[in-house]
C-alpha cells in the first residue's frame, strides 16, 4: 500500500518535470513576426568567410538607397556658381582690354556681390611679370571673401593669353574657378592651347565660364570662335551679344549688371 503510494508520487513528479522542460524549450524558440521588419542602423559585421569565398558583400538598406539615388552629371553653370559662392574663392579672369583697368565692368561687377569683401588684383602690363594694383569692393575691412586675379592685357591674342597662363597662376594662386573674356585674334588651335594651359596650371576640373563681348567691344569674327569653342566644351556662357535691352556698346555698369543677372540665374 505504501509502495503503491510512493510510486504514484514519483509518477506525478516525473510528469511535472516533463511538462516544465517542454515549456522551457518552446519559450526559447524564435517568434516569427511576418508583419515587422527590423532594420539595423549600424554597419553589418564583417564575416571573414564571405571575403575568403569571394562572395559579394551584403547590400544594406542604407547602401542600396545611396546606389539608387546617385545623380547624373551636374550642370556646369551650377558648378561654376557654387565655386564662385564658396568662402575665400579665388577667381582667375583671363581677359583683354575690356577688363584690364579698374574703371571697366570687372570692378563694377565686384561691387555687386552683396556684403562680400572682394579684392581685385590687376596684372601689371608695363612689366608683364606680376600683379600690382589692388581694388577693394564690398566690405571694406577684413579678409577678402572673393579674390579676383584680373590677368587682362590690352591687345592680347588668344595664343598670347595661353602662353601667359602659367605665369598668371604662379604670380597669383591656383584658382578655384576661371572666367575667360578674350576677344582677340586666334583660332581653334589657340583656344585648345588655352584650355590645355589652364588644365595644366589650374587643374583639368576647374570650373570655367566664358564672356562673349557685345558688337561694340569686338568684331563678330573674333567672338564667334570663342562661342563655338565654349559650346564644344560645354562651358557656361555669358553672351553679351544676346541680352535684351543691352546696347551694342554698354557702359561698364550696364555690362556688369547684365553679367551679374546671368550668373545669378545659374543657381536657379
Amino acid at each position: 500500500m505504501r509502495s503503491a503510494r510512493t510510486l504514484d508520487i514519483l509518477i506525478a513528479v516525473a510528469t511535472v518535470v516533463a511538462v516544465a522542460a517542454a515549456w522551457l524549450a518552446f519559450a526559447r524558440l524564435p517568434i516569427h513576426q511576418p508583419d515587422e521588419v527590423a532594420v539595423s542602423t549600424s554597419a553589418p559585421a564583417h564575416h571573414s568567410d564571405d571575403a575568403e569565398s569571394g562572395g559579394a558583400p551584403a547590400v544594406t538598406p542604407t547602401t542600396r538607397a545611396a546606389a539608387t539615388s546617385k545623380e547624373g552629371p551636374r550642370d556646369p553653370r551650377e558648378v561654376w556658381w557654387d565655386a564662385f559662392q564658396s568662402p575665400r574663392a579665388d577667381l582667375l579672369v583671363v581677359g583683354d582690354h575690356t577688363v584690364n583697368n579698374d574703371d571697366e565692368w570687372l570692378t563694377e561687377w565686384a561691387g555687386m556681390q552683396g556684403s562680400r569683401a572682394v579684392d581685385v588684383h590687376f596684372w601689371q602690363e608695363a612689366s608683364d611679370t606680376h600683379y600690382e594694383q589692388t581694388v577693394r569692393r564690398g566690405k571694406d575691412s577684413g579678409r577678402a571673401d572673393l579674390v579676383v586675379w584680373a590677368a587682362a592685357r590690352e591687345g592680347t591674342s588668344l595664343a598670347a593669353a595661353a602662353e601667359m597662363v602659367p605665369q598668371f597662376v604662379s604670380e597669383g594662386t591656383r584658382p578655384d574657378l576661371v572666367l575667360i573674356s578674350v576677344a582677340g585674334e586666334g583660332d581653334e588651335s589657340d583656344l585648345d592651347d588655352l584650355s590645355a594651359a589652364l588644365a595644366k596650371a589650374a587643374g583639368d576640373r576647374v570650373p570655367t565660364a566664358v564672356v562673349l563681348s557685345p558688337p561694340g567691344w569686338a568684331a563678330s569674327e573674333l567672338v564667334e570662335p570663342l562661342a563655338e569653342w565654349a559650346a564644344r566644351n560645354d562651358l557656361p556662357v555669358v553672351d553679351l551679344r544676346d541680352i535684351k535691352g543691352l546696347p551694342p556698346q554698354p557702359t561698364p555698369a550696364e555690362a556688369a549688371a547684365a553679367i551679374q543677372q546671368v550668373v545669378r540665374s545659374w543657381s536657379e
